[in-house]
């Protein structure tokens, strides 16, 4: 079991560190670091290379996530899933292949909150919206849904090893967010459209 579950980590871990972002930008030509924000992140792409290439890049990081999950899920116990789920994010935010530099980690962790709870990665969609909505700013939706998640998760039930493993998926993507949170109090931040 422990062999398993560490091998399940790892390769969610690697699977994690693939920056869709990136792949998906330079199959257009296009170094995402160098345009927009910087930041290899479907936001990025959104802005710099429009809605299709966002969508395919938002899918994949989502399968991302997911996928580990899913095999925590049926071979193990949700605990085992959210611990995956963590190693995938931890992948794609500090990724291995792009000397640690990766995204912000919201859609990988919305494809372990579906493996998790389909409810719950439904109220952190409805949260990113109307936080997206209300300020056309990415950051503002990404931060609503992770401050929702893991009371949603709470009060859905799941067990607390599962809570304890998304929560520090959250403070992660928090900490992802520093710069983000910076620019909301100075007034700089980036709006997704006009």
């Amino acid at each position: 079991m422990f062999i398993g579950i560490t091998a399940l980590c790892v390769s969610a871990y690697l699977l994690g560190s693939i920056n869709t972002a990136l792949v998906v930008a330079a199959s257009r030509g296009v170094d995402i670091r160098a345009v927009g924000s910087g930041n290899p992140g479907a936001s990025n792409v959104l802005r710099s290379l429009g809605k299709g290439p966002a969508l395919l890049v938002t899918v994949a990081d989502l399968l991302k996530g997911l996928l580990p999950a899913l095999v925590g899920l049926l071979l193990w116990t949700p605990a085992t899933a959210a611990l995956a789920g963590f190693c995938a994010v931890a992948g794609h935010c500090y990724p291995v292949f792009h000397r640690f530099r990766g995204g912000k980690g919201v859609a990988t962790a919305g494809g372990v909150a579906l493996a998790l709870s389909p409810p719950v990665m439904v109220a952190m969609v409805l949260m990113y919206g109307i936080g997206l909505a209300a300020t056309r700013i990415s950051a503002v939706g990404s931060l609503a849904a992770v401050v929702t998640s893991v009371p949603a998760f709470i009060i859905a039930g799941l067990e607390t090893g599962a809570v304890v493993w998304f929560g520090a998926t959250m403070l992660l993507i928090v900490l992802r967010h520093r710069s983000n949170l910076s620019r909301l109090r100075a007034g700089t931040e980036r709006k997704l459209t006009p």
